[in-house]
């Protein structure tokens, strides 16, 4: 007995009545898809340029906090960052929370012959007298003609009040301040953290918007790709006839 040639595909089986049929692989027309791939490497660059971004504006905020602005007007005033300051001789309470670093300024027009002296200076807190040392990092600002300079600094030892004291001494200088500072250590340690927050914007952003483009150009041009067309079916009609053997 003979049996009709398979059509190609090999394919023994009736195939169900209703016109051709597609294959899973066959992609409707009009829908193409991004991928895995392109949505993971699109996601990993935009976390990736976040983060640097994000490095970048800690890092800048972390250096301007360090710059030593807003300390002195251009009339040789306390500036805007200060916590309290007066004419020489003079004295001022200042608020402190227990180990908050205070430095003390001295002001004056023009660049001072004589400089103030930590001995100058008498702290006292809740507990009593506090401890009064030069000032570990040296700090000079400018506004206009104004100068200041650091000249000493001191710990609060708890939290509360604290009146600072300063006696005119033999300098020229014509008025003082103090501020919120940093200890050596806090310093050095602001400019290490300054340093490697920017280390990695400028590493983190280039890589995030490089792998971000990137990304995106390859789910555009997988999604744009012609669809591919449906595979031809068998015409409907009666299945093939049965093999030696089947029932």
């Amino acid at each position: 007995m003979s049996y009709p040639p398979q059509p190609p595909g090999g394919s023994t089986q009736p195939r169900p009545p209703g016109g051709p049929t597609t294959t899973p692989t066959d992609r409707p027309p009009g829908k193409g898809r991004w991928g895995t791939g392109p949505k993971v490497l699109t996601w990993v660059g935009a976390v990736l340029l976040g983060v640097g971004l994000a490095a970048g504006a800690f890092g800048m905020g972390t250096f301007v906090d360090m710059l030593p602005v807003g300390i002195v007007t251009a009339d040789g005033e306390p500036g805007p960052r200060t916590i309290g300051g007066g004419d020489l001789p003079g004295s001022v309470e200042v608020d402190a929370s227990q180990g908050d670093h205070l430095v003390i300024w001295q002001l004056s027009i023009g660049e001072p012959a004589i400089h103030q002296r930590p001995e100058n200076v008498t702290v006292t807190g809740p507990n009593g007298d506090v401890r009064v040392i030069r000032d570990q990092v040296r700090s000079t600002a400018q506004a206009g003609e104004a100068r200041a300079q650091t000249f000493a600094e001191f710990e609060a030892d708890t939290e509360g009040g604290y009146l600072v004291e300063v006696d005119a001494g033999t300098s020229d200088a014509t008025a003082f301040a103090v501020s919120a500072g940093a200890s050596f250590e806090g310093f050095f340690s602001g400019i290490f953290s300054t340093m490697a927050l920017w280390l990695v914007a400028i590493t983190a952003s280039p890589a995030g918007l490089g792998l971000l483009v990137a990304g995106i150009a390859w789910g555009t041009t997988r999604a744009r790709r012609p669809a591919l067309p449906p595979s031809p079916g068998l015409p409907p009609g009666p299945g093939l006839p049965p093999r030696p053997g089947q029932v």
